[in-house]
């Protein structure tokens, strides 16, 4: 009767620990999760940044202008009417001033005319002009 008992025990084992060696490969080669949420969190900062960027533009006349820590001040209240415009998550926000994406780069803002902008995270790989960057251009 102990033989049973025994053989029982070890297929249990076998079970569990086989179990927590698939669960440990699994979350060793799964896609990187961590990579995708930064990519949506980047999509939704650009599309407040743009949308910030519309209203700042329907009270001035004008898109602000200058480099990213200058349109970023203008957007979160520097402006000559104190209007803040966009509030984001601390870590948006680099240690000069700059609207930086999850990766720590600082966003690329373009007034490109009157009525037209571009706002480009460099993603993953921090460089401009790849396939991996987010940007708010279709």
């Amino acid at each position: 009767m102990q033989k049973p008992t025994r053989i029982r025990g070890f297929v249990i084992r076998v079970v569990v620990y086989g179990g927590l060696v698939a669960f440990i490969l699994y979350l060793a080669f799964r896609p990187n999760i961590h990579d995708r949420a930064w990519f949506k969190i980047s999509h939704v900062e650009i599309h407040s940044f743009t949308a910030a960027m519309e209203s700042y533009k329907d009270d001035f006349g004008t898109y602000p202008t200058g480099d990213n820590p200058t349109v970023f001040g203008a957007l979160r209240g520097n402006n000559p009417k104190k209007l803040i415009f966009l509030d984001v998550h601390p870590r948006s926000i680099s240690a000069g001033g700059a609207f930086v994406d999850p990766w720590e780069t600082p966003y690329e803002i373009k007034v490109i005319s009157t009525n037209r902008l571009s706002i480009r995270s460099a993603g993953k790989n921090k460089r401009f002009g790849d396939a991996d960057d987010v940007t708010n251009s279709p």
